[in-house]
């Protein structure tokens, strides 16, 4: 892919990496991994328009491995506050991270017993 971040195409979990560069050459590239949320999100990869056949190698042996074998889990969600409510039907609002976006949407929250 020589110095061309426009021949790579990198996902996670079928969402872009963002801000590719180059900083080995035909070696390596470094991307900003999408927001999401989940565990095993495959990563996603071709380059000039094909999907790698890759080989990782130590200093005296090298073995296949497949790309799809790569995957990428987020933190879990961490909640830091919880507000009060004394009515009925009231509004509680929950603060905290790692809620994801507005494209992983939250499915439900359980409060009480």
């Amino acid at each position: 892919f020589g110095n061309n971040v426009d021949a790579i195409d990198a996902r996670i979990g079928g969402r872009l990496c963002s801000s590719l560069s180059i900083p080995i050459a035909h070696e390596r590239f470094v991307c900003t991994v999408p927001p999401g949320t989940g565990v095993y999100n495959t990563l996603y990869l071709r380059i000039g328009g094909q999907e790698p056949s890759s080989t990782s190698s130590s200093s005296s042996s090298s073995s296949s491995f497949n790309i799809s074998q790569f995957v990428i889990s987020y933190y879990p969600p961490i909640i830091i506050s919880v507000s009060n409510t004394t009515t009925a039907g009231g509004l509680v609002t929950l603060s905290g991270y790692n809620f994801g976006d507005e494209a992983s949407p939250i499915h439900s929250i359980f409060l009480g017993n």
